[in-house]
């Protein structure tokens, strides 16, 4: 069989999942090896490749792919070769900074360094289309593998979730879970949904708001969750390993990100849950074509949001649309055995 070196550049949430799927499903096919990658980690990755004679490279990540190109770069100076290399693009942030010049900065090395690459993988058509626009990758060496759900899992609610939550004097029977997941930073848009929150919890005061996730924003959301008087409505949950299993539990889903490269896995296992999704107009949500799927609410305003919220608690025929269009949407492109079965044919076309 062929070794296949895995290098991740956090190997946590959605990048982990996918690479937990690509080694559970293809680990008859191939013999992996996974590696974080840092500074420190430079020339353990190379040892790696040559001890354990690895016959392909794949990156998941920008920061992954900047080592191993480096490392490439590196090699190609003493007249070393390294095998052929792969970098699947987990949303492609430089096009989308803020900063001019550190956008063009970003940006103008990832076009120098990618023609060290055999072969790009774009999570989403928008980000495929950034990226050949900005000219950071061969058109005729990238693809598109959107990310998968395995639809087969059999989730249950975890003990500790019914007792955590019943420390917390939340009802799971009659009260109404809304999830909200993700980092706690800016991008996430965490203050819009505290402002929504707010005037939900007054109008029914059966709903709670339940935000997993770390970040540092998490002490400044403590504050404005006592500001607002929703201590015992809002909850900072933390983050868990076993998140589908607590989706059970939910509601709803509501997501206020700016973007999100394509469909997150996080979404994807809320609506394989069958949970209704409520989320923003943010950038990279266009795979959800004729808005069906999902409620769509305008980015940055928390009373529309609120509105919505309120509207799909009290029609339950619109809750069960939506969760159908949901399930039909996962079942016809985001199965993670297309997922698997894509990258796949890349690493046989490659090596």
């Amino acid at each position: 069989m062929k070794n296949i070196l895995i290098v991740a550049t956090s190997y946590k949430g959605g990048e982990k999942t996918h690479i937990d799927f690509l080694i559970k499903y293809l680990r008859f096919d191939f013999n992996f090896f996974l590696i974080s990658s840092n500074l420190t980690s430079f020339f353990k990755i190379y040892k790696l490749i040559k001890d354990q004679k690895i016959d392909l490279i794949h990156c998941h990540g920008l920061k992954a792919a900047f080592f191993v190109r480096l490392l490439k770069l590196f090699c190609y100076c003493f007249a070393k070769k390294l095998p052929p290399l792969i970098v699947t693009i987990h949303g492609f942030h430089y096009a989308r900074y803020k900063n001019f010049l550190k956008k063009m900065f970003f940006l103008y090395l990832e076009r120098m360094f990618s023609k060290l690459q055999d072969f790009t993988i774009a999570v989403s058509e928008d980000d495929k289309e950034l990226i050949l626009k900005y000219r950071c990758a061969d058109p005729q060496k990238i693809g598109v593998i959107v990310n998968g759900v395995d639809l087969t899992y059999q989730s249950g609610v975890p003990l500790e979730a019914e007792q955590e939550l019943n420390d917390r004097k939340i009802d799971t029977e009659k009260d109404i879970l809304i999830y909200g997941i993700g980092v706690l930073e800016l991008v996430k848009g965490w203050s819009i949904v505290l402002k929504a929150a707010k005037e939900v919890c007054q109008k029914n005061d059966k709903v709670k708001f339940l935000i997993f996730g770390q970040g540092s924003l998490k002490q400044k959301m403590k504050q404005e969750i006592v500001t607002a008087g929703l201590q015992e409505k809002f909850f900072l949950m933390g983050k868990r390993n076993n998140m589908r299993d607590w989706l059970r539990l939910a509601s709803m889903y509501v997501g206020a990100s700016a973007y999100e490269a394509g469909l997150s896995f996080v979404m994807m296992e809320a609506m394989a849950e069958r949970v209704p999704l409520i989320v923003s107009d943010g950038d990279g949500y266009s795979v959800i074509k004729d808005r069906r799927e999902v409620y769509i609410f305008k980015r940055d305003d928390d009373q529309e949001l609120a509105r919505k919220i309120l509207y799909l608690i009290s029609d339950k025929e619109v809750q069960q649309q939506f969760e159908k269009h949901s399930w039909d949407l996962l079942c016809s492109k985001y199965d993670v055995k297309e997922m698997v079965a894509k990258t796949k044919q890349v690493y046989s076309k490659v090596v």
